[in-house]
């Protein structure tokens, strides 16, 4: 009887298999780390516009506070937000009242001043 097993073909299977799993480790990590930086500028572009409207909604509170007063007549103002984009403002008085708060807010609108062209391609080679 001949007892002889030939184990030669199954010896590269295993370094294949490795190298493989390597391979899709690394390229997951790669998208992981480029969508982690794409997440990061999305959220800071989002906190620095958070940052610009709070401190243009703070800059129209003083105003209305300003306003605030009796015999205010009607009143509009605009506050640049960005570069096309502002916070309108809109009081009015209220017939009757005589005590602090005798004006309404009738509009607080942030309204976008241009017509803004979106870039709707994709990134993809052709």
């Amino acid at each position: 009887m001949n007892d002889n097993v030939n184990l030669g073909t199954h010896v590269g299977t295993s370094s294949i298999l490795l190298i493989l799993m390597v391979l899709s480790l690394i390229s997951f990590s790669t998208l992981s780390i480029a969508n982690a930086s794409a997440d990061k500028r999305l959220t800071d572009t989002l906190a620095a516009g958070t940052q610009d409207y709070y401190a243009v909604s703070h800059e129209a509170s003083a105003w209305v506070a300003s306003m605030d007063h009796e015999g205010t007549p009607a009143t509009f103002n605009s506050f640049a937000l960005t570069e096309n984009q502002s916070l309108e403002v809109s009081i009015v008085p209220v017939p009757g009242k005589k005590a602090s708060g005798n004006i309404a807010i009738t509009r607080w609108q942030v309204v976008t001043d241009d017509d803004i062209e979106y870039d709707n391609t994709l990134p993809v080679i052709k």
